[in-house]
Order: C-alpha cells, then structure tokens, then sequence
C-alpha cells in the first residue's frame, strides 16, 4: 500500500518515522533550496543519513532541465 502525505515535508517525514517506529531517516542529497532546512528539523528527532544520488545515466554534457523531453531527448541515447 502506498502512502502520500501533503503538508510540511520535515513534520510528515517525523510523523511517519514515529509512527512506524524508525530511528533514523535515510535519504539521498536534494538539489531543492529548502532540502539543508528539512534534514535540520528533522535531525531534532532522529538521527538523518544522506546519500550521494545514483546516475540515472552516465553523460557529461549539457542537459537542459527545464522540460523533461528536453532531458529525456539525450539521456535515452544513455539507457538504452
């Protein structure tokens, strides 16, 4: 079953924690602005490991992100 909470990211990801009995969050590094202030907040509860992202593809070159068929147009000559 698949859970989806809305609301305050750093709140929800605690609650979640607590109510399945975790003691620790693991996540992977975020590129968002906000993600240093999410793992602070909720660093207060539990202890949070962060992960180096996976490649999706291995490419060196310029991707444009603002689309994802720009991006997808050269990572698919990657994947496949």
């Amino acid at each position: 079953m698949w859970v989806i909470r809305r609301g305050d990211v750093a709140a929800e990801v605690i609650a979640f924690a607590i109510e399945s009995g975790a003691n620790q969050v693991v996540t992977t590094e975020s590129p968002s602005p906000r993600f240093q202030d999410i793992c602070r907040e909720i660093k207060r509860s539990h202890p949070v490991e962060v992960l180096p992202p996976e490649a999706f593809v291995r490419y060196d070159g310029y991707i444009d992100l603002k689309r994802f068929s720009r991006y997808w147009r050269v990572a698919e000559k990657y994947v496949f």
